[in-house]
């Protein structure tokens, strides 16, 4: 187990620029990359489909379970389950077009 420290495929992610969905903001854009769980937990992931190359927005990010916009669909998930999924951030942008960096930036 490991306490305290971060486990060594969580480093390898940070250090790929990815981040785990629970780390987003309100607002915040990403692509799945990687749904890092294995067994049932990962299969149920993906029948909900958290699969790599899918956009994903956060909608709630407060107290309790997270709600993201998948496609279409509002889905809520709980924190140790979105923990698994890692997203590259998707670069937003103002009215004018300008580039803004999101708020709360992980990367």
């Amino acid at each position: 187990m490991f306490f305290g420290k971060l486990h060594p495929c969580r480093c390898r992610a940070t250090a790929e620029g990815l981040a785990p969905l629970h780390r987003l903001q309100v607002g915040q854009t990403g692509v799945i990359r990687r749904v890092d769980a294995c067994g049932a937990e990962r299969s149920r992931l993906l029948a909900m489909g958290f699969v790599s190359g899918r956009s994903v927005q956060v909608v709630q990010n407060a107290q309790g379970p997270m709600v993201v916009l998948l496609g279409a669909s509002r889905v809520c998930l709980c924190r140790h389950q979105a923990r698994h999924i890692l997203v590259e951030l998707q670069e937003t942008t103002t009215q004018n077009g300008e580039d803004k960096p999101p708020r709360g930036c992980l990367v």
